[in-house]
């Protein structure tokens, strides 16, 4: 179990999902013991699956997802229309106002961060599966006060941490 300030709470956004209107617990991605956990999760991954010559890719190296096995952190700001009050527990009601980029700036978020613990993933990825291609699903932050490289929101851009962590994979960094 996680200390408080060790996850957050975002609200779940998407209607289609059974925790609409609900706050999902998540753990911050550069908590020590949630990184250490997943950096464990793939080496055992690769000890068991690298000499399989019928696995010829893994996806191994994902670092920024939330409900997905691809690029997804939760960055919604605007209005959350919850369906009409009351509802039972844990489901929110009514309009709700989210900015999800500024939850994660709260509890530490910076661009720097983020992409250490994606050189850190890939790198253990790398390792754990030399015999194999790496997958790492790339997508982009829709909110700058997430992707800036300098605490400048005017400096950073839609898929700024993707095209750091491109650069950190290819040798380009």
């Amino acid at each position: 179990m996680l200390p408080p300030d060790q996850k957050i709470a975002l609200l779940d956004n998407a209607s289609q999902h059974h925790t609409f209107c609900q706050n999902i617990n998540t753990a911050l991605y550069w908590n020590p013991v949630f990184h250490q956990a997943r950096l464990d999760l793939i080496a055992a991954f690769g000890a068991h699956y690298t000499n399989d010559p019928a696995i010829v890719a893994a996806n191994a190296a994902a670092f920024a997802n939330h409900n997905s096995n691809d690029w997804n952190i939760q960055d919604f700001v605007g209005t959350v229309n919850c369906p009409s009050c009351p509802q039972p527990p844990p489901t929110r009601c009514g309009d709700i106002v989210v900015d999800q980029v500024q939850q994660w700036l709260d509890a530490g978020w910076t661009e720097q961060l983020m992409l250490q613990v994606g050189k850190e993933m890939c790198d253990a990825a790398a390792a754990a599966f030399p015999n194999q291609n790496i997958k790492l699903p790339i997508g982009g932050l829709t909110d700058n006060r997430m992707s800036t490289p300098d605490g400048d929101p005017a400096h950073g851009n839609y898929s700024q941490l993707a095209r750091d962590i491109e650069n950190y994979v290819y040798g380009n960094a």
